[in-house]
């Protein structure tokens, strides 16, 4: 899900101090470093019953799942700050150790990213445990000519790792039925994938096709999200992906459409169909290619509404 979410949450909100605590500021060309996170075991200190006094709780940090599955990607924003330290850490509970995630922005300054920055995470039970896991980040707001960090101390924030559910669909089931499995001219089929995926709470099938334009090496893919139910499918539009609609909204040959540009610069398209969800991204900036658009708009009728 992290190019199709990403765009839900990149958040603008001002650091905040704890309540009752006095900040430090500091005046210098640069923050401090960050202290090495984990002053005691977070396993004891958790997001549920408190926070551990090395870390503050995270502010204008985003995850694109607060809930997932084992195996899934999980990406994370950080926005609103003046310098981002250029390594998140998670707390692996295999290792009982904090292990660095890189992250990646715009302009750098030494060890620090400005304005924003973007990391990724794979939820694997090699390095968390099913319930509540914790990533820590570090970051500046500069006021005047001086530094506020948090007291020089980590923002912490989580997810929940959850089991899956019994009797979940085997990955690969449908996916010659689901997809446009040939050629769309001009584009050419490159491949197919199909596997399980989620709606925060919500176990859905996601299976992919994707297409190129041998002469420019244009590339679009196409996402079909098969949700349990339409209430499902109704609760995620009202919840993960209710901007998208309402900002993107358009009509596209008598057929309701969202179009958006994602983090990764690549224009896409999504509409509903019955339970089903859409995407097709389109790998440039400038447009959302029709052909392909056209083609999944025959074969999955849109009934888009706005939320």
């Amino acid at each position: 899900m992290k190019k199709i979410l990403t765009i839900l949450l990149l958040l603008a909100f001002l650091i905040g101090c704890q309540p009752g605590e006095k900040q430090e500021y500091y005046d210098k060309a640069l923050p401090p470093p960050p202290p090495t996170p984990g002053g005691q075991a977070v396993a004891r200190a958790g997001l549920a019953i408190g926070i551990p006094p090395w870390s503050v709780q995270a502010q204008n940090v985003a995850l694109s799942s607060k809930e997932c599955f084992a195996d899934k990607t999980i990406t994370m924003n950080i926005a609103g700050h003046d310098l981002i330290y250029n390594k998140a850490y998670f707390h692996n509970k295999k290792t009982n150790k904090w292990e660095p995630i890189v992250l990646f922005g715009g302009e750098t300054v030494g060890d620090w990213i400005k304005g924003s920055a973007v990391g990724n995470i794979k939820a694997s039970l090699d390095k968390f445990d099913y319930g509540e896991n914790h990533i820590v980040v570090y970051a500046c707001k500069k006021l005047g000519s001086k530094w506020l960090c948090n007291n020089n101390k980590w923002m912490i924030t989580g997810f929940n790792l959850k089991e899956k559910p019994a009797g979940a669909a085997p990955a690969g089931q449908n996916i010659g039925k689901m997809v446009i499995n040939k050629n769309i001219e001009p584009f050419i089929l490159q491949n197919t994938l199909s596997e399980e995926d989620n709606f925060e709470e919500i176990l859905v099938m996601r299976y992919d096709a994707e297409y190129i334009f041998p002469d420019s090496g244009l590339k679009v893919k196409a996402m079909v999200f098969d949700v349990p139910s339409k209430g499902d499918l109704n609760k995620a539009m009202n919840t993960m992906f209710k901007d998208i609609v309402n900002k993107g909204f358009k009509e596209h040959k008598g057929s309701s459409i969202a179009v958006y540009l994602d983090v990764e610069n690549a224009r896409n398209a999504m509409w509903t169909s019955g339970k089903k969800l859409i995407f097709v991204q389109t790998f440039t900036a400038e447009f959302a290619n029709s052909e392909i658009i056209n083609a999944y708009l025959a074969k999955y009728p849109s009934d888009l509404k706005k939320v």
